[in-house]
């Protein structure tokens, strides 16, 4: 059976005290789980792999029961084509095992401070902090095997989440010196980011951290936002025996992807049962398997002896200790899974004498008997129920002590054949009173790659933002061991989970890089704003979907119990909790992949976004969503942005994201499941999870990206990602329900009397009438401003009179750029049926307007006729028309600039030519009728001194003050700003 499974134990932390900036510090640490060596693994069940070369599972679950890489879809990933290929992602750790197969090339040398684009595992790998080879821990090799282990001898068991990928690699661990990490905080850029992206990586897992350092996620933040298409990945840190603790350092920094830690598949757990996650079934004997509300799991220790004696008991007792105290998967204590559920709906009986420590006085046989710890060794009352006919033992830890292993006394234990656990003594008054069946030992339910593992850190950080964002699995990991061959071995931690965050990192860049649809979401070169973005967006925060006791799938009733982690006694509806952030990323569901989503009928849409807003701005995006998509599937839109540093750890830039749809009366939903705006956090989700899958008709949906506090002057980058079964469109046209307009507009029904739009007030324009246009001068060489990313950009142009025009955009092409042209203002400029059209040629009657669209130029050519069009507020002459322009950015990528002109064909305001548009550059293309311009012109000028000398001449008999004179009247029409042919010599 192929399936992922985790890590355990993690390399010991050696802290060493240092002075940094004043505060004290320690040096970084991986906060390791234990300290031993951990048993070698065969490879047939390199679980952290296996499950990548399985396809057909879907995104609730697999019949394999390896629901987490079934959810996540890798294999279906890796088997369309996305591998990482290109892609170099940075590992900063102990260094790395190159001898081992999953990253040896025996063909090319490691390039040790150095770079290569040969080496077909290792990009480069700097000694600067360490040296060449791992420490004894072998941490740095097995999360560099979760990344892009490609192990050619193992098959698909062999590759990481990224096996195409290759690592640059910096060493910061002396092999004399281990658990001390080298970690260069005070020059963070030039001394460990800039290694990583001079060997190109756009990426790194660095799976250290300090309990503080608030100087260092200065530096990063500063980093990033000098550096916007480089993400830092840091875990949260572990809290190992030391109950719930806020995310280490440096995840305060606000342009970074903090991980946390969670569970692996709960099927992992049940191949290999220990005592750690070990629990007892209580419910009622009329309770039905699809009843959740009539059982519940109560946590218990089963002992070293028994049904649940470890296959390896010499190496269990050297690390049962530390897994009782972290509560990490414990794959060295491991019992034979047969005997999971060896007891089932069966009574409890308390026994006589209480703490069975002599011969049991009238007790049942067939029952479960029930004893108080204390007066004698486990074993012993073990020994006393097995006699009395008992199928099972709870020992109840009564006094008040803290949890015990138990282990046998004697050779004798060995021979029991019944199940010994132990519970807490509230537990025990809980099940004593509620008088319900029990079955045990059974695996938790609640163990899920969606909740969090019990040392992962949680809470708010400097700015009051949230950490964890997203959580991958951390516990029970099976990955590459350090040394020559193919060895692997299990460790737990949220470094394990920063692997599998990076590897996955690499797969969203290269999938928006090279396989995403040019038309919704392809970028050249991913933001790591971006990157955050997706990551947030695939994240889901679902349920249990693992096996069963059987290995089947758990049962209603098996997902429900007292003991279980926060994320599952939790509001499942909202976009956040606490404990996991977003959730557990769920990557197939966002990435459509051709074969993939035909595999797993994951049918859905991506689109991604890189632009920027102004200070007190708001940019606003239509959506036409579907009614129906794939169940667990809901749409969901998601804001970064790489805020700039502050001292402090604030924001400097505070955006926020809103979306109100057509359906439910365009009700405004705030992100990350709040009632406010979120001015904390740069990562900010919208989730629809009550999109109403009736009828056929999709909705529309207004993303608004708003600048709400910062520098007014300032302009913050950002990417917005959409997932779902939708269309990103030009204009907001709804046949449903009437859109807000704001101030400056009304709601209407358009043209076909079938979409509501809005009409706007008079110089207003755009889908939400919030836009103005910008003048076109005569005969003038123009450019931008620039058009954002899917924005309108409105321009109009002045006309005197019927005749020919041109309208001459460059240096865009018409796949980036739609333009729309029209005598009259409204509705149909921005509409997005217009901003479709490539070319076009049109009338409105008495004017004719045609388009022509070449490679890098656009050409409106526009016939007016004799009636005047749309004069509007302008305050030209009656004899003068108003040509409206409307451009549209398809582009997603960043603005657009382009250069324009807009021209006027002879004859100026109305009189006869025979010329061209272009005109002549010869005195003999110039017609008399030019001339006659000039002489009028001229006259007029005249006469308009002579009035002045009058009037003042007037008034100076009056002895008045002396008045200025009125300005010169005007020609009648502005044929002085008219474009006229250049001319030699004298003109005719």
């Amino acid at each position: 059976m192929l399936f992922l499974a985790l890590v355990l134990h993690e390399p010991p932390g050696v802290d060493d005290g240092h002075a940094d900036g004043g505060n004290a510090s320690t040096s970084p640490s991986a906060r390791a789980a234990g300290a031993g060596v951990p048993r070698a693994v065969s490879t047939d069940i390199h679980a952290s792999y296996a499950i990548l070369g399985v396809s057909g599972s879907s995104s609730s679950g697999s019949s394999s029961g390896a629901s987490w890489l079934g959810a996540a879809q890798l294999p279906m990933l890796h088997a369309s084509g996305l591998r990482g290929t290109g892609q170099v992602v940075g590992l900063g750790d102990t260094g790395v095992s190159t001898s081992s197969c999953s990253f040896a090339d025996p063909n090319v040398q490691v390039p040790f401070d150095d770079l290569s684009t040969s080496h077909r595992k290792i990009a480069a790998y700097f000694t600067l902090h360490g040296d060449s080879q791992d420490g004894p821990s072998g941490h740095g090799t097995h999360i560099a095997g979760i990344i892009a282990s490609e192990a050619t001898e193992l098959g698909v068991r062999g590759n990481g989440v990224a096996p195409a990928a290759r690592l640059a690699v910096v060493d910061l661990e002396l092999t004399s010196k281990p658990g001390v990490y080298n970690v260069p905080d005070e020059d963070i850029g030039s001394s460990y980011f800039d290694f990583f992206r001079n060997a190109g990586a756009a990426t790194v897992c660095s799976p250290w951290s300090y309990p503080t350092h608030a100087s260092l996620e200065w530096q990063i933040d500063k980093y990033v936002w000098e550096h916007p298409d480089f993400l830092p990945v840091f875990p949260s840190g572990n809290t190992f025996g030391q109950g719930s603790q806020p995310p280490h350092a440096p995840c305060g920094a606000k342009n970074i992807l903090c991980i946390g830690a969670s569970f692996n598949e709960r099927e992992t757990y049940v191949e290999h049962p220990s005592f750690v996650h070990a629990v007892l079934r209580a419910e009622d004997s009329s309770c039905a398997s699809s009843d959740s509300n009539c059982s519940q799991e109560i946590r218990i220790v089963p002992a070293f002896f028994g049904t649940t004696a470890p296959l390896d008991l010499e190496e269990c007792q050297a690390m049962g200790t530390i897994c009782l105290s972290t509560q990490s998967a414990c794959p060295e204590c491991a019992f034979d899974a047969s005997m999971l559920g060896g007891v089932s709906k069966t009574r409890v009986v308390e026994t006589s004498p209480r703490d069975g420590c002599t011969s049991l006085v009238a007790f049942p046989r067939g029952a479960v008997c029930l004893v108080y710890r204390g007066n004698c060794v486990f074993d012993t009352k073990a020994k006393m129920c097995a006699d009395a006919g008992a199928v099972g033992v709870i020992v109840v830890n009564y006094a008040a002590t803290d949890e015990t292993l138990m282990v046998g006394s004697d050779s004798g234990s060995a021979a029991l054949r019944i199940p010994v656990v132990l519970i807490s003594k509230e537990d025990a008054v809980l099940l004593l009173a509620s008088r319900r069946l029990v079955s045990f030992p059974l695996v938790s339910a609640g163990l899920s790659p969606a909740a969090r593992a019990p040392y992962s850190a949680f809470g708010a950080v400097a700015g009051g933002r949230a950490r964890p964002e997203v959580v991958f699995p951390g516990d029970n990991i099976a990955s590459t061991a350090s040394g020559l061959g193919c060895g692997t071995r299990y460790m737990s931690g949220t470094s394990q989970s920063c692997g599998f965050a990076a590897g996955s990192v690499a797969l969203v860049r290269e999938y928006l890089q090279g396989h995403a649809d040019a038309r919704t979401s392809r970028l050249g070169l991913p933001w790591a704003s971006t990157m955050r973005a997706v990551v947030a967006a695939a994240a889901s925060r679902a349920g249990p979907t693992g096996a069963g006791a059987d290995g089947g799938k758990a049962s209603a009733a098996e997902q429900v119990g007292s003991w279980r982690t926060a994320a599952h006694t939790k509001d499942e509806g909202s976009t956040w909790q606490e404990e996991v952030g977003f959730g557990l990323p769920v990557l197939a569901n966002v990435l459509p992949m051709g074969a993939s989503a035909a595999a797993g009928s994951i049918a859905t849409d991506l689109h991604a976004l890189q632009s920027r807003v102004g200070g007190g701005q708001t940019q606003q995006f239509c959506f036409s969503v579907q009614a129906a998509h794939p169940p667990g599937v809901a749409p969901s839109f998601v804001l970064a942005w790489t805020d700039p540093p502050h001292s402090a750890g604030l924001l400097v830039n505070d955006l926020n994201l809103a979306l109100a749809c057509s359906q439910g009366g365009w009700k405004t939903r705030l992100s990350n499941g709040r009632g406010a705006a979120d001015a904390a956090n740069t990562i900010e989700k919208v989730v629809l999870n009550d999109l109403s899958q009736s009828g056929a008709s999709p909705q529309v949906c207004v993303a608004s990206v708003s600048f709400t506090s910062g520098s007014p002057a300032a302009v913050q980058p950002f990417s917005l990602v959409a997932t779902g079964r939708m269309a990103l469109v030009p204009g907001c046209e709804t046949p449903s329900a009437r859109p807000s307009c704001g101030m400056r507009g009304n709601a209407a029904r358009g043209a076909n009397a079938t979409n509501w739009v809005c009409i706007c007030a008079d110089d207003w324009f755009g889908p939400s009438c919030e836009q103005q246009s910008t003048p076109l001068k005569f005969n003038v060489d123009g450019a931008g401003p620039a058009v954002l990313p899917w924005n309108w950009d409105f321009r109009v142009a002045e006309a005197c009179g019927e005749g020919d025009y041109e309208f001459e955009l460059s240096g865009v092409s018409p796949d980036s750029v739609s333009v729309v042209a029209s005598t009259s203002s409204g509705p149909h400029l921005w509409a997005s049926a217009a901003a479709a059209r490539p070319s076009a040629t049109w009338s409105d009657g008495t004017s004719e307007i045609s388009l022509e669209q070449t490679a890098a130029r656009s050409v409106v050519s526009v016939r007016l006729g004799a009636a005047t069009v749309d004069v509007g507020s302008s305050g030209i002459g009656s004899n003068s028309q108003l040509l409206h322009i409307a451009l549209f950015n398809r582009g997603r990528d960043g603005s657009r600039s382009f250069a324009w002109r807009w021209v006027r064909a002879p004859p100026s305001c109305g009189f006869e030519t025979s010329h061209s548009l272009r005109g002549s550059s010869s005195a003999t293309a110039v017609s008399s009728s030019g001339a006659l311009i000039g002489l009028y012109c001229s006259l007029a000028l005249v006469a308009s001194v002579l009035t002045c000398i009058a009037v003042r001449l007037y008034f100076r008999r009056k002895r008045l003050a002396m008045v200025a004179p009125a300005p010169p009247p005007s020609c009648g029409v502005p044929a002085c700003e008219v474009w006229q042919a250049p001319v030699t010599g004298k003109a005719s």
